[in-house]
């Protein structure tokens, strides 16, 4: 079984926050094709190149990490790979502490030391040869933790590391020289539409039906983003008239900014 290591989840779970893999918010054909290609790739790139990276870009809200989470979780990633690791990497997060989740991982020993210097000679050896390694790094928004961070001690193990980067900026992604980015496109109408009738009420289905028309028309002004579809989902479960929903729409007070910025 893959080893894993997640910082800084506590129980070595990725945090409820972004966590999307049992959530309504995880639907259509297109995340599902996506996770697809992007795991075999991940699996079968027959480069001879120990360290490889890969980019998920997008603006927020737009589903990154839940095709991340997919992927990270997907049953040919699960069964190739032999260490994972998924890593947050927020504007505050700490070098030291990302070199020990990697070490850990790999179920290495890096004791009390906190020298950057040391923790990386460290993550260079503590790997067994031959080691198949997934890296997820979430909201890269700096190339130096790749570049700066981890990209020499990994090169220098003995191992294949695929690493898998999601960021809001596109520019990141070529500093780091990725292998292939994939940019998260807004979902389609249809795929917006099920992901919002999955949020409503099921025993309200049959009004909620009646709706469609003027739910899809709401969608429109969410443009596809499933944070803000979420958010909007919020204000449509307590409503059920026709009236009501129709006064959601002409309401000029709400954008697709404010649905973002919101804490669906």
């Amino acid at each position: 079984m893959p080893k894993r290591g997640c910082f800084p989840f506590p129980n070595n779970n990725p945090p409820q926050t972004s966590s999307l893999i049992n959530d309504p918010l995880v639907v259509g054909r297109e995340v599902d094709v996506a996770a697809n290609e992007l795991a075999n790739l991940l699996i079968f790139e027959k480069v001879e190149e120990k360290c490889r990276v890969f980019a998920i870009t997008g603006m927020k809200g737009i589903g990154k990490t839940t095709l991340a989470q997919k992927i990270f979780y997907h049953h040919e990633i699960e069964n190739y790979f032999n260490v994972k690791a998924w890593a947050c990497v927020t504007q505050t997060y700490s070098e030291i502490e990302l070199l020990k989740l990697i070490i850990r991982a790999a179920k290495g020993s890096h004791g009390n030391t906190k020298k950057k210097i040391e923790l990386q000679n460290i993550l260079s050896n503590c790997f067994t040869s031959g080691q198949r390694v997934f890296l997820v790094l979430e909201d890269v928004r700096r190339a130096d933790v790749w570049n700066d961070l981890l990209r020499v001690p990994l090169h220098h193990a003995n191992i294949s590391v695929r690493v898998l980067v999601t960021t809001r900026y596109e520019d990141v992604a070529n500093d780091m020289e990725v292998a292939y980015t994939h940019q998260v496109k807004e979902l389609s109408i249809e795929s917006s539409w099920d992901m919002l009738c999955r949020f409503l009420d099921k025993e309200k289905e049959l009004a909620y039906g009646s709706l469609k028309e003027l739910g899809v028309k709401i969608l429109e002004r969410c443009r596809g983003h499933p944070h803000a579809i979420k958010s909007m989902a919020r204000v449509l479960k307590k409503i059920f008239t026709w009236e009501e929903w129709q006064n959601v729409l002409l309401d000029d007070t709400w954008s697709i900014s404010s649905l973002l910025e919101s804490d669906p």
